[in-house]
């Protein structure tokens, strides 16, 4: 049994407008929610495809559709200026809710299950060392994904560049927990 199935544009049982959102190529039409995941439905003659991800955020995934091939994504700890030192063109998502929360860690383990990643760059510590977040990040991600390290203000000047598509800025508290992950392909 499906709880909620709706057409983009048209508004779910709650109120709430039920997004367009592009993959690729393809713009899915229909959405539905069960009690943990939310599921995305393309329909057309020949085909049936699905994502299937645990992230529920509507802005989140739109953010995501949107960046392709190339596209870089800044997962921000808490103390990372997100106002100032990101792409102008960048959507920002805000995941801080309360300071822990959302944590970086559960957002780089959704972002692994949902979008293929080429690489990724970490901010290094004062000491030119890797956080042990970032270690965490690099477990999850797993050896195929070649991690670089970048001082804090080479940093700065890679995820302000216009290849930035989204950033979210998380509740993570520990310093130098920020990651620039670069978007492949399936």
């Amino acid at each position: 049994m499906i709880p909620h199935l709706g057409r983009a544009g048209s508004f779910s049982r709650f109120g709430a407008p039920i997004p367009n959102v592009f993959i690729g190529n393809f713009r899915f039409l229909e959405f539905f929610t069960t009690h943990q995941t939310r599921y995305a439905v393309h329909v057309d003659s020949e085909r049936l495809e699905m994502i299937n991800t645990d992230i529920i955020h509507p802005q989140l995934l739109q953010g995501l559709a949107e960046a392709g091939h190339g596209a870089n994504i800044l997962v921000a700890d808490a103390n990372y200026p997100v106002t100032t030192k990101v792409s102008a063109q960048a959507r920002i998502i805000h995941l801080n809710f309360v300071p822990g929360m959302v944590g970086g860690i559960d957002i780089v383990r959704a972002l692994e299950k949902t979008v293929p990643i080429e690489s990724a760059a970490y901010m290094a510590g004062a000491d030119g060392k890797m956080a042990a977040v970032v270690a965490e990040y690099k477990r999850i991600l797993g050896d195929d994904v070649p991690f670089d390290k970048l001082d804090r203000f080479a940093f700065y000047d890679a995820a302000s560049r216009d290849e930035t598509s989204l950033v979210i800025a998380s509740g993570e508290q520990r310093v130098y927990a920020n990651l620039l992950i670069t978007v492949g392909v399936r």
